[in-house]
């Protein structure tokens, strides 16, 4: 999926981007990822593209980064859940559904750091690609009101 944004800070390798509701989120797919408000987001600039703050660019954003990670924040946690829950008898002789679902909440949380951990990590791996430049940022008018 490819998205327009735009150039907000350069931070050595990693370029941050932003995309608003006012860019093309009406036809975007990737509503969520941008979260329709601005969202300030790190893209690799492979193709080396001279850019510059406010500079609107292409980004390429592999559809499966986004299902890896949902399904990393989503479904992996609630495994650990149901794992702990199932296991709590056996490996702690619980027998109150109380204690049984307790055991299993601690499991979730510990599932939730598991994924964000793992997230984290790859996250370096999987950033969005700056793909081509769309346009230069709008130069500014010099200021002439005499106030600095």
């Amino acid at each position: 999926m490819t998205e327009t944004a735009t150039v907000k800070r350069i931070e050595g390798t990693t370029i941050l981007v932003g995309c608003s509701s006012g860019e093309r989120c009406e036809t975007c797919t990737g509503g969520s990822f941008c979260a329709l408000t601005e969202r300030i987001f790190g893209a690799s600039n492979p193709l080396a593209i001279s850019l510059s703050p406010g500079d609107r660019v292409e980004v390429y954003i592999a559809p499966g980064t986004t299902i890896l990670t949902s399904f990393l924040l989503f479904v992996v946690p609630l495994l650990f859940f149901v794992a702990g829950f199932l296991v709590s008898t056996p490996i702690f002789h619980l027998a109150g559904q109380l204690a049984r679902v307790g055991v299993g909440f601690g499991a979730l949380a510990i599932g939730f750091v598991f994924s964000i951990t793992v997230v984290r990590r790859m996250e370096r791996r999987r950033l969005p690609v700056v793909t081509s430049l769309l346009g230069r940022a709008e130069s500014r008018a010099p200021d002439t009101s005499g106030r600095e």
